[in-house]
């Protein structure tokens, strides 16, 4: 059937020239197939199609009039320029609902007439938050599946019905509930707390008043560096944090009282502050302290140097082999070998020590021993040491890298120990090998040890 209309419509056009059925309507002379050709069952002809092309063929080799040029679409502007065809979309035209879209899901979209129209948007319908709003303050507007839901209390919103609920707990705030909402009112002025405060200086201090004004008074007793600190006799004194820290200082006096001593004198003689110092009798002042020549080990004792890696022999030991006082000295080495270390090598080391030396019984207190060594040739290796504790804290006092012994001989040693005056201390004599290569070296010897010092005259 759709074959045998079409045949007659072709031989219509062919046999009536320019003419056109009646019922075909009139767009510029052109036949529009769309309008005319609708085959049962059909209201769209575009969709009844199964295989052909109803709409007339535009010419390939190109167009003499506006009429060769029509597309069968009613939503162009059909023109033929430059013998080519030219099929501009008119904006705004439809052939069906679909070609229209707005955009906003909230509209009916609808292609009336050929021209697109957009609804209004139904009721309660929402692309976004903030197209919902139903008056009330204390729900929380919201747009959930593109419908507005007012079901929830809005977190940043504090609702209420008199000024009780809305109770911030600050000071500083009237609290009021206006409309349904609750307004927490800053008061007026500097500061709610003293913290809000801030004191220029150390030594100010600020709190905030009633009226809320920042108040500030001056700490007494305070201070910004040290030369603001009043002196005291016999302190040194420092500004800590605003405070006058005052440090009693050693051995100082203004008189004889001051020294806690009844064996001591307090000295004034350089003005000033004084300082305490022995009286010149033989119950208080003593000259010789401590005196041993090694005959044996007498209140010393001896142990391996606690090192990681070192041997735990030899150690000082009383040995007969040299001695500046016969018939012996202390010596650090293997008395049977006289060589320091074994044949096989090894970090070697030891401590003798002499505990609880009273210095405060004598003025300008001195060591002074004699020492014989027979070690590397580099200074850094084989190193004796005499260390000083006092207050558990060990003080180097002498060492042999930094004092040239002659070779071959006992060296005389003086060493100062004015520093621990008035102290008790505990004398070391270390060895280390620092080396662990096995050399000929035979040791060290030390002898006629002696603590003494000054009484005055």
């Amino acid at each position: 059937m759709r074959y045998i209309l079409f045949f007659l419509l072709i031989f219509g056009v062919v046999a009536c020239g320019d003419g056109a059925p009646s019922d075909a309507p009139d767009k510029g002379g052109a036949v529009n197939l769309d309008e005319i050709y609708v085959p049962d069952g059909c209201t769209n002809p575009a969709g009844c199609d199964d295989t052909s092309d109803s709409r007339p063929e535009i010419p390939e080799t190109g167009c003499d009039g506006d009429e060769d040029c029509d597309d069968g679409n009613f939503c162009t502007n059909d023109r033929c320029e430059d013998k080519k065809c030219v099929n501009e979309p008119v904006e705004g035209c439809c052939v069906s609902d679909k070609d229209c879209d707005d955009a906003n899901f909230c509209t009916k979209d609808s292609c009336v007439d050929g021209t697109c129209v957009f609804g209004e948007p139904l009721e309660g319908c929402c692309n976004e938050d903030e197209e919902c709003d139903d008056g009330d303050p204390c729900t929380w507007n919201q747009c959930k599946n593109h419908r507005c839901d007012f079901s929830e209390k809005d977190p940043k919103v504090k609702c209420c019905t008199q000024d009780r609920d809305c109770h911030d707990g600050e000071v500083c705030t009237t609290d009021r509930c206006i409309d349904g909402i609750c307004h927490n009112i800053v008061a007026e002025g500097d500061c709610c707390f003293d913290s809000d405060c801030v004191a220029p200086d150390i030594c100010t201090e600020v709190k905030c008043t009633s009226e809320n004004k920042c108040e500030s008074t001056y700490k007494p007793n305070c201070c910004r560096n040290d030369f603001e600190c009043v002196e005291k006799q016999c302190n040194d004194v420092s500004c800590i944090e605003g405070d006058c820290i005052y440090t009693p200082r050693a051995n100082c006096c203004h008189q004889d009282a001051d020294c806690n001593d009844p064996c001591k004198e307090c000295n004034t003689s350089v003005g000033g502050d004084g300082y305490c110092v022995l009286k010149n009798t033989p119950e208080c002042c003593v000259a010789e302290i401590y005196r041993t020549d090694f005959s044996s080990m007498g209140e010393f004792s001896v142990a391996p140097l606690d090192k990681e890696g070192y041997l735990t022999s030899p150690v000082w030991n009383i040995d007969t082999h040299r001695s500046v006082s016969p018939p012996s000295s202390l010596y650090f080495g293997d008395p049977s070998t006289h060589r320091l270390y074994p044949d096989s090598g090894g970090y070697v080391g030891g401590r003798a020590t002499l505990r609880n030396v009273d210095l405060s019984r004598t003025n300008d207190p001195k060591l002074e021993l004699q020492i014989y060594r027979d070690g590397s040739s580099r200074t850094t290796m084989d190193v004796l040491s005499v260390i000083v504790v006092s207050d558990g804290q060990e003080t180097p006092m002498w060492t042999s890298i930094s004092n040239l012994l002659t070779k071959d001989k006992f060296n005389l040693q003086t060493i100062g120990l004015t520093k621990f005056a008035g102290s008790t201390v505990d004398i070391i004599l270390q060895f280390d090998s620092d080396s662990d290569f096995a050399t000929t070296c035979q040791g060290v010897w030390v002898d006629d040890l002696r603590i003494f010092g000054r009484c005055n005259d």
